[in-house]
């Protein structure tokens, strides 16, 4: 029974250890990397050499003057540099052109912002090269990239000021974007999982408190256990980002710090009442004093590099956890199974505790494991209760005739509760095919409500103001990109005539055949809408003039040769044509486009004016 138990709480930190990036032979030297080969099933650390620039914010145009190469993932005051001070990394990629790379920024301190081909992806906190003007902000991002060329420049400037480390101190990963996202949110999920455990380990405690009120240890551990969940829950960016907003990063870290040395003496009191006989009291009093003293240091004095508090108050761990080991083994030599039980999570815990202290002070670079190990040290205190439970029930002796009768009539009421629950998941099951059915009738109405309310009615063209959307949308890109378009504004001659002449009818019959003949006529990347009356819009993306009017005049003659139902009728257009010159908005071209349409007019109509 002893071994079953021990088993149990080692196997914990297997079962819950976190998905890390693949391994790959890919790494940055000298400030270069070549990404072509990267497998897609593969998420990579860009841990390595890269280019490093002490004391300069440097941009894409002036790279390479005062550069160095540093090892990454590592802080940069081990590198003998000052702990506050600002910097830039840069890393040349050889990438594959159109392929979508991902690039996972991870908890950079303190303030950062992240240039791709001088182009800024992400930023986090305000980088300033004074004190007074950076702020300070843990940031943690995935940037998605498609290169349009054979290589990109990483650039990653950073500002430390408030934090005892600084750079990039943990791995920047590059992968396929959608593994990112399911790497971040595996991460994630792991660690909601481990203070989701956590938090109901210590309602668990704090509940059996309420039952046995004597039993001190039940309301310490459950309060180690709470506090233990506080700081999870500041941990995660996500879940402390929605319930509190953006809080400083002094005061986050000054209450996580805080939090965690209150850990301490909760734990310890926990012992003391479980283990009263080989605990020394006034060594539990000196641990709690200077708990309190550290607590009320970290408040008073600045946080940061040269806050004292934390590393003193690291040897103050170190020997507490000294002091639980003498203590346990003291028991577990009297051959008291309780004492193997919790020493078994103790040292689970120690070595989570060890491992983040590596981390910490930037000699490993593994995954976080204090959550773990705190969550295997409080089930071997469960698994203690449940112990204890079963010896008294054991001595008691509870398990009579009567509880095996009340056994059978449980049973037979699950039974019952069963053989309900099946006809009630039938009707739930009904009731969800029919909820999928009218959900299924919604998208489609949705999805014609949304055409209808791009779609003018008569022609099956763009509206009006979904026109001008799209031209807005494209002077917009050929401001951004450069890229050349053209527009063309047409008009039916003489269309009050025919209305006139015979009536609205033929005249609506003639607009909904207009709107056929210029889909049949018209490039698929070509857009066209109805800009109001019988006035038309044309957009041709990356079409100069010279291409923009022989579409036009080709759709002009088949108009005008057009066989018209309605004898006797005979329909042209005049219109005006521009291309944009990456000058002015939407705005100018219409005006321009107008312009010529009505000096089309002007000189004899069935025309196309292209100059003013």
């Amino acid at each position: 029974m002893k071994i079953i138990y021990i088993l149990i709480i080692f196997m914990i930190p297997v079962l819950l250890s976190s998905c890390a990036p693949q391994t790959s032979d890919v790494y940055p030297l000298k400030g270069n990397i070549d990404l072509t080969g990267v497998c897609y099933s593969k998420i990579v650390p860009l841990d390595g050499q890269w280019n490093f620039y002490w004391d300069i914010l440097v941009d894409h145009k002036n790279l390479g003057k005062g550069q160095e190469w540093i090892e990454v993932p590592k802080s940069w005051e081990q590198l003998d540099y000052p702990v506050e001070g600002f910097a830039t990394y840069h890393l040349e990629a050889k990438v594959e052109p159109g392929r979508e790379y991902g690039i996972k920024l991870k908890n950079i301190p303190t303030a950062y912002n992240f240039y791709v081909d001088g182009k800024l992806q992400s930023s986090s906190g305000r980088v300033a090269a004074e004190k007074n003007e950076s702020h300070s902000r843990f940031g943690s991002d995935i940037v998605v990239l498609s290169p349009e060329s054979n290589k990109v420049d990483f650039i990653l400037q950073v500002s430390s000021y408030s934090y005892y480390q600084a750079g990039i101190t943990e791995s920047i990963l590059v992968g396929e974007p959608k593994m990112l996202h399911q790497y971040r949110d595996r991460r994630f999920s792991f660690f909601m999982l481990l203070s989701g455990i956590i938090l109901i380990m210590s309602f668990y405690h704090l509940l059996f408190f309420l039952f046995r009120k004597k039993d001190l240890s039940y309301l310490y551990f459950g309060l180690a256990g709470f506090l233990v969940f506080l700081h999870a829950l500041m941990e995660a960016n996500k879940v402390y980002g929605l319930l509190f907003g953006h809080t400083s990063l002094q005061f986050d870290e000054k209450v996580q710090t805080v939090l965690l040395i209150l850990v301490l003496p909760a734990t310890l009191f926990s012992l003391y009442h479980i283990f009263k006989k080989t605990f020394s009291r006034m060594m539990l009093y000196f641990f709690s004093l200077a708990s309190i003293i550290a607590a009320v240091g970290i408040v008073i004095l600045p946080f940061g590099a040269e806050n004292p508090v934390w590393p003193i108050f690291s040897i103050i761990i170190m020997l507490g956890i000294v002091f639980v080991l003498y203590v346990l083994i003291k028991n577990m030599i009297q051959k008291k199974l309780d004492a193997i039980i919790v020493l078994a999570g103790i040292i689970l815990l120690i070595l989570a505790i060890g491992n983040d202290f590596l981390i910490d002070y930037g000699y490993i670079y593994t995954p976080r494991l204090f959550y773990a190990g705190w969550t295997a040290f409080l089930l071997s205190i469960s698994i203690l209760i449940a112990k204890q439970f079963a010896d008294s029930y054991r001595r008691t002796g509870i398990l009579t005739g009567e509880l095996n009768k009340k056994n059978v009539d449980l049973e037979n009421a699950y039974h019952e509760i069963e053989q309900r629950v099946r006809a009630r998941t039938k009707q739930l099951n009904d009731a969800k095919r029919k909820l999928q059915k009218a959900n299924e009738v919604l998208k489609k109405d949705k999805r014609l409500f949304k055409s209808l309310s791009i779609t003018d009615g008569l022609t099956d063209l763009y509206n009006h103001s979904h026109i001008i959307k799209l031209l807005s949308r494209e002077v917009s890109r050929s401001q951004r990109y450069g890229s050349k378009f053209s527009v063309f504004m047409m008009d039916i001659d003489n269309f009050k005539a025919i209305n006139d002449t015979y009536g609205h009818q033929v005249g609506d019959m003639v607009l909904k055949n207009l709107g056929t003949l210029m889909k049949n006529n018209l490039r698929e990347s070509d857009i066209a809408g109805r800009y109001g009356g019988e006035e038309f819009l044309i957009i041709m993306p990356e079409t100069e003039i010279v291409s923009a009017l022989s579409i036009g005049e080709r759709l002009r003659q088949n108009i005008e040769n057009h066989h018209w139902e309605k004898s006797g009728l005979k329909i042209t257009i005049s219109g005006g044509m521009v291309e944009y010159d990456g000058k002015g908005g939407y705005e100018g071209i219409l005006n321009t486009v107008d312009k010529l349409l009505y000096k089309a007019k002007k000189n004899g109509k069935n025309r196309i004016e292209k100059t003013l």
